[in-house]
């Protein structure tokens, strides 16, 4: 957003992180690796994360944030003023991300010629940040470059719930990251799994999970990382689907989960019509019915039904036979086993 805002907003902006002078001719880069060979009179080493305490070395650190601290050379952006000789970088956390001080003190020496101890720390909360920019949007005619930038940094961080001391994102705001197509066709397909039983209910952790109940293991779900929905009836019924897959879009998405037959994915840009989205309800009570209902559906009874054909299977996941996921993982015998009744069937 501030690269592309007017000064005024930088100034301020710098202000409001108690840089104090006058500066301008901005440059503002993103995760720098190189060393800050500039020449500065000012070094600033900004954070930015929902709390100002920082884990200090040999404190109790979480798990899921240390891979952060193994890329303690990488910071997060780069502000550099030309005129006034300043050079900012910033290391910014959000949800439960900590600041940790092996990570700061490793962003202090990319300042070359600067003596760690004279590179000023500045720790600020996402909070404070954005009730700052909130401020300065009521400076802007909604026509104003600055009115843009700052409406839709400020949406943005209200959907990734940045600000917010939770890394997790409600079912409402998971579906409001899709936007245009992609948003009708996720929504049309959740309304439709939500509404397979009464007490259906969407779960979010890494994907928007839905499951029947609340407590079991999910029979669909929708990934706005991946771009994915994901069809997951119980082993070996993802291979079936894998066909109905290759049937509809004539492909079948290549994952780091090819060796689980439970599982099938679909890309959400690949879905362009009505027809497709129907289709793939039928998929998504497929993977109720297997999962829940405990349907289990014969090879000849599926392929029959669905005309599925030899080039469906050649265009499916198991019809890649020279790649080794069938000879590997939990589900190798299952997914032998019904291979060889889907091929027997075709052929």
């Amino acid at each position: 957003m501030l690269k592309h805002a007017t000064p005024d907003l930088i100034d301020a902006f710098l202000k409001f992180i108690h840089i104090k002078g006058t500066f301008s001719d901005y440059i503002i880069e993103f995760q720098t690796t190189s060393d800050i060979q500039l020449s500065t009179d000012v070094a600033v080493l900004v954070g930015i994360a929902e709390s100002t305490v920082v884990v200090e070395r040999g404190q109790q650190e979480v798990a899921d944030d240390n891979e952060d601290e193994e890329r303690e050379g990488i910071p997060d952006g780069f502000l550099y003023a030309r005129n006034g000789s300043l050079s900012v970088l910033f290391e910014m956390k959000r949800g439960g991300g900590k600041l940790y001080r092996p990570q700061l003190e490793a962003h202090k020496k990319k300042f070359l010629g600067v003596y760690s101890g004279g590179v000023r720390e500045e720790l600020v909360t996402w909070k404070s940040v954005l009730g700052f920019f909130t401020e300065q949007r009521k400076k802007y005619d909604d026509i104003h470059r600055n009115a843009l930038l700052l409406d839709s940094f400020l949406e943005f961080c209200k959907i990734y719930m940045v600000g917010e001391n939770t890394t997790e994102v409600p079912y409402d705001r998971h579906l409001a990251l899709f936007s245009g197509r992609t948003f009708e066709v996720v929504n049309t397909l959740s309304n439709y799994a939500l509404s397979l039983m009464n007490g259906v209910t969407p779960h979010v952790s890494f994907a928007l999970e839905y499951k029947y109940p609340a407590d079991a293991f999910p029979f669909f779900a929708i990934c706005h990382k991946t771009k994915r929905v994901i069809f997951k009836p119980k082993g070996p019924y993802g291979l079936h689907i894998d066909l109905l897959v290759a049937k509809l879009f004539g492909r079948n998405m290549q994952t780091r989960h090819d060796n689980m037959a439970n599982e099938s994915f679909v890309h959400v840009d690949w879905i362009q019509t009505d027809d497709q989205i129907n289709f793939l309800k039928e998929m998504i009570v497929y993977s109720f019915n297997c999962k829940y209902q405990n349907i289990n559906p014969m090879p000849s009874e599926f392929i029959r039904k669905y005309d599925i054909t030899k080039a469906d299977y050649e265009n499916s996941r198991l019809g890649r036979e020279e790649q080794s996921f069938f000879h590997k993982g939990r589900y190798q015998r299952k997914v032998e086993s019904e291979r060889e009744k889907i091929l027997s069937v075709l052929d």
